[in-house]
């Protein structure tokens, strides 16, 4: 069952319907720009990717969708699994978000889980890289927020009362996929959406091994056990009698050690008495050496992994979507109900050390069941009294079972519930149209449930009150824009059924309240309408999540044991971001610095030990600076012989390490954090001519040598380059157009590992992959 509502929130909704005129006027979208000049390019640094961009992409996860987005980048867990990176954040320091409305899933929290959208049906993308997303969305997106729009609460009415798209997509080494999206009116004042998909695939194909090439070098893993978890190999270390102890070789043992019947051993082999002189010199010995040396055993995998695919990258997701709105000439009030069902496997494996059966000394693959249902309500009320401009409801809740399996015993549930409220207010211009602004409310509250006999979190009850104001002044040629957000953040945590590990998790479990406010300042420089200077400051702040509080057990799915620390702080971030750029009728382009300090950053430090093939890690915090270089250039040309052209050209750099104090645990240890995104430089070009459309991207992934000593920082990320391919045939009919399209990823067929992923030494980004897909629109 969906939580209770909110009844204040549902009152102004019904309200609004029922005293709104009936005349239809259409809703448009409002940029986030204080007046022409400004649009240039808004003061957030944020992207919006159009449908035809993501027509040319066709990727399963969000992160794989958005890998050709400057200062972007997949935390890929796995083909089935991966969130964006944003600027070297990702987690529950980026924002996923549903047509405005967040997505309060637990793949923030944990990265193997995948997130509960279905990017199938989205139509457009908008990225915000920069701390105004904090001020409008709150401390989870202190790293930047992530907004799917699809038409699931329709916004408009549309020319035709009845339209629709159904497609189906096969290929090699990519996944079956059918979907149907149905749109209708009745070309007044209503109308709806349908939206439903199905998507499979049974493995995945790679160029080689799935596991790196140093995780089968003997001699290299022998005196690293932490790279040996990570490989999920063992060598045993074995202590035997060292032969440069002894000063002589026995001769007893050289005349008769093939004689079954004396029972002698190698050990036998060596003495330091001489025997009178019978017994030769040993000269293997050293003086000095100890009496016992180390010997290794056989390398050996947890299981033996195939070669030409990835292990455990079975997918199946089936997704359903209604929605409908009721449209008048100040807006509209709409609904959504969407349903997600997944069911994949995570590469990698683990020992079922665990209490959800007897079983031992197993190893057994780890997958993921999810099953989410959301309702949203939006509402938009316009050319209201004065000095209001605009009013904006939107309410949310949602219902999420996330499983987690070895084998087929089940380890690890969550059973997440979410309400969602808020409200907006834009006020009319001011000062002769210079100053425009809005301010809201936000209130949210998850109750987690955690069961399973690995559970690593207790049940936790969060809530979240928030209040924002975002204001723009427009005093030409400059634009000053200002935003502050105050949050309280309080969790309450129930550890009575929760079995305890040894962990800081359980140690320091308790009730926690947070008071988080994020602060945000931009300046536009635009003297002319060809260039401009943009300057950005933001303060932010962002409570600890639920399990950098409160984890305390193996968490099988991340291969890990995690802890957490009750006693963490908030954490906090000082941040500069200053860009310039130009924008002519034919060539766009844009260059961006920033550098961010953090206080109390949060992240997993490795605490050297391992327990049932699992390393053992904690939360801790520390201070970390950040700084990174974006680079974007954009050129169309047309032709009169080959189309239209769209050349667009990338780069990227990020750069982050901790600031340890001389006592810290991880001074020595770490130095960089794990999983630094690797530089990139990269392109694309889209040539659309008659009905043929075409697209090739190229980019290149650069050496990585600043790498975490938690492994080895003896390991540079390689460098690799990957290609993609796509064309497509638009077909007129009757009263319907086909559509044909082949893409390709990959095309070159590399071996490609993300530095940036936890799964660098187990799993590659799948192999060359090809898809065939035919839509029919009517």
């Amino acid at each position: 069952m969906l939580c209770k509502p909110n009844h204040l929130g549902l009152l102004l909704l019904i309200s609004e319907v029922v005293f709104a005129d009936t005349q239809l006027d259409e809703i448009h979208v409002v940029e986030s720009v204080v007046n022409g000049k400004a649009s240039l390019t808004a003061l957030a640094s944020q992207v919006r990717i159009s449908k035809e961009k993501l027509d040319n992409v066709k990727s399963g996860t969000l992160g794989e969708t958005l890998t050709n987005v400057s200062g972007v980048q997949n935390n890929y867990f796995g083909p089935n699994a991966g969130r964006p990176m944003i600027r070297g954040l990702s987690g529950q320091r980026v924002q996923i978000m549903q047509n405005d409305m967040p997505i309060h899933d637990m793949a923030a929290v944990s990265s193997n889980l995948a997130i509960s959208a279905n990017l199938a049906s989205v139509k457009e993308i908008q990225i915000i890289k920069s701390g105004v997303a904090s001020v409008l969305y709150g401390g989870k997106s202190i790293g930047g927020a992530v907004n799917l729009t699809d038409d699931a609460i329709p916004q408009h009415i549309a020319e035709k009362a009845f339209r629709g798209e159904v497609e189906w997509r096969a290929g090699l080494n990519a996944p079956n996929t059918y979907q149907v999206q149905l749109q209708g009116n009745n070309q007044v004042n209503f109308a709806w959406y349908l939206d439903a998909s199905l998507s499979e695939i049974s493995s995945r194909k790679i160029p080689g091994r799935s596991k790196d090439g140093i995780c089968y070098d003997y001699e290299y893993l022998k005196t690293n056990t932490k790279l040996r978890s990570q490989c999920q190999v063992n060598i045993e270390k074995l202590s035997s009698i060292n032969p440069k102890y002894f000063k002589y070789i026995s001769q007893f043992y050289l005349d008769h050690y093939k004689n079954p019947d004396y029972g002698l051993s190698e050990g036998d082999q060596y003495t330091n008495m001489s025997a009178g002189g019978k017994n030769p010199l040993n000269p293997e010995y050293v003086e000095g050496s100890p009496y016992y040396a180390e010997k290794f055993g056989p390398l050996e995998e947890y299981v033996p992994y195939p070669n030409g695919r990835i292990p455990n990258a079975h997918s199946s997701t089936k997704q359903l979507t209604v929605g409908a709105s009721y449209l008048h000439d100040k807006g509209y009030t709409g609904a959504s109900f969407s349903h997600f069902n997944t069911r994949y496997g995570v590469p990698g494996f683990s020992y079922l050390a665990s209490r959800a059966a007897s079983q031992r000394k197993s190893y057994l693959p780890v997958s993921v069941t999810n099953e989410t249902n959301r309702l949203n309500l939006k509402s938009q009320l316009n050319a209201l009294v004065m000095p209001i401009s605009k009013v904006e409801i939107q309410l949310g809740f949602q219902k999420s079972r996330d499983k987690e399996w070895l084998g087929s015993h089940l380890s690890n549930a969550f059973h997440t519930y979410n309400d969602y409220y808020r409200s907006s207010f834009e006020h009319q211009p001011l000062f002769n149209h210079h100053v425009l602004g809005t301010i809201g409310v936000e209130w949210n509250r998850q109750k987690i449930f955690s069961s399973g006999k690995d559970s690593y979190l207790p049940n936790v009850n969060m809530d979240t009150k928030s209040l924002f104001i975002l204001e723009k002044i427009d005093v030409s040629p400059f634009v000053v824009e200002f935003g502050q957000r105050w949050d309280k953040v309080k969790y309450v945590v129930d550890t009575t059924n929760h079995i305890s590990s040894r962990g800081k998790g359980g140690a320091y479990s308790k009730n926690r309240t947070f008071f988080v406010q994020n602060t945000h300042l931009g300046l536009l420089f635009q003297p002319v309408d060809t260039w401009y200077l943009k300057l950005q400051r933001s303060w932010q702040e962002r409570a600890p999540e639920v399990n950098e509080l409160y984890a305390d057990n193996n968490h099988y799915a991340l291969l890990i044991e995690e802890n957490g620390d009750g006693r963490l702080k908030k954490e906090q971030s000082d941040n500069w971001e200053l860009s310039t750029g130009v924008n002519l009728e034919q060539f766009n382009a844009e260059l961006t610095w920033f550098q961010r300090n953090f206080d109390n950053f949060h992240y997993l430090g490795y605490t050297g030990i391992s327990r049932a093939g699992l390393a053992v890690k904690e939360w801790r915090q520390a201070p970390l600076r950040m700084n990174g270089v974006e680079l974007d250039l954009t050129y169309q040309h047309q032709t009169p012989h080959f189309g239209d052209l769209t050349w667009h050209l990338f780069a990227d750099y990020v750069h982050h390490k901790l600031t340890l104090a001389p006592d810290h645990i991880d001074t020595k240890r770490i130095g960089y954090l794990p999983h630094l995104p690797t530089s990139r430089i990269g392109g694309d070009l889209t040539v659309q001519w008659q009905r043929w459309r075409g697209f090739t991207s190229v980019t290149h992934y650069v050496k990585q040598k600043r790498v975490t000593k938690e492994v080895d920082d003896e390991l540079p990320a390689k460098k690799f380059t990957l290609v993609d391919l796509g064309l497509s045939y638009v077909y007129p009919l009757t009263r319907a157009t086909l559509e044909i399209s082949l893409n390709i990823q990959n095309l070159t067929n590399r071996e490609a590992r993300l530095n940036n992923s936890p799964l660098r030494f187990l799993a590659p980004l799948p192999g060359r992959n090809v898809r065939l897909g035919v839509k029919l629109m009517f």
